[in-house]
């Protein structure tokens, strides 16, 4: 993910012969390291975002297949909510 690892720095620092050297190095390993971890946090962000994608896509496929089964069945909504109020209390009761 990122160029130098902790050991290559420390080999680098290791033969710098200045303190200017190893303060540009340690510079740019820092540098490093924040580029890597903005990589990463770019990365869960889109992980993120295209969860929710996911999740409000099958929240509304849910929806239209829930509207089509009450036009289906031509129930009204709280007939609907009567028969899933049962079907709840059935599992329960046979879980008691």
């Amino acid at each position: 993910m990122f160029e130098p690892t902790q050991e290559e720095l420390k080999e680098r620092l290791r033969r710098a012969e200045s303190e200017e050297e190893k303060e540009a190095l340690m510079q740019e390993y820092s540098q490093k390291m924040a580029k890597a971890q903005d990589d990463i946090e770019q990365q869960k962000q889109k992980k993120l975002r295209d969860v929710r994608k996911l999740l409000k896509e099958e929240r509304l496929r849910r929806k239209k297949e829930l509207y089509k089964y009450v036009v289906q069945q031509r129930i009204t909504p709280l007939q609907l909510a009567f028969k899933y109020f049962l079907s709840t209390e059935k599992k329960v009761n046979t879980t008691a």
